[in-house]
């Protein structure tokens, strides 16, 4: 794979993602690699829910015990919660207008769950979660992760799936090798597009 390789080659990222990201201007692997966030939140801090203090940003790897999707008698909006926990203890996990989470996480899966407890409700309120998988990296949580902009226009596409299209074109290493690659990188840097 070379950095003039389509995104649409890339393994996680398929024809619609491939469409909003090219909507950005982001053609190539190499666009992708030099698409830079405008900001990073720190999440790399794992810590037990007994541990946990309101407004901290931090990440719990805890096992789902209940999910459930249900209508708020307020402004009826869509609510899934899930109750997690881990040796510790167990805390209460909110999202909001989201009901396919609770399709996709099922009781007994392990996760990351990355955010801030709330200092009133004591409960983590539509926080970043991931599956954790045996011997794989963690691409929304557990690190420091990168924050893009969003966008307002019909481009419409999530920081989650420009994370997931970034860790799959770094997870290609072949498309390092090579003196071309080295020469074109400190272009861009010489160049101020760095």
């Amino acid at each position: 794979m070379e950095l003039t390789t389509p995104i649409s080659a890339l393994t996680r990222v398929g024809k619609t993602t491939a469409g909003r990201l090219k909507s950005l201007g982001l053609n190539t692997v190499e666009d992708l690699l030099f698409y830079f966030p405008f900001r990073y939140e720190d999440f790399s801090l794992v810590k037990k829910i007994s541990e946990l203090v309101p407004g901290e940003p931090v990440t719990v790897r805890a096992k789902v015990q209940m999910i459930a999707t249900r209508r708020s008698w307020r402004k009826r909006k869509i609510l899934t919660e899930a109750l997690v926990g881990d040796e510790t203890g167990s805390i209460k996990a909110v999202w909001f207008n989201q009901p396919f989470i609770s399709k996709v996480l099922r009781v007994g899966d392990e996760l990351f769950l990355s955010g801030q407890l709330d200092e009133l409700r004591m409960e983590m309120i539509s926080p970043d979660y991931e599956k954790v998988r045996v011997n794989a990296d963690t691409v929304h949580t557990a690190r420091i992760v990168p924050i893009y902009h969003l966008t307002q226009d019909r481009a419409d596409i999530s920081s989650d799936a420009r994370r997931d299209a970034k860790a799959a074109a770094l997870f290609v290493k072949p498309m390092f090798a090579g003196v071309g690659t080295s020469r074109r990188i400190f272009a861009r840097c010489r160049d101020g597009k760095i």
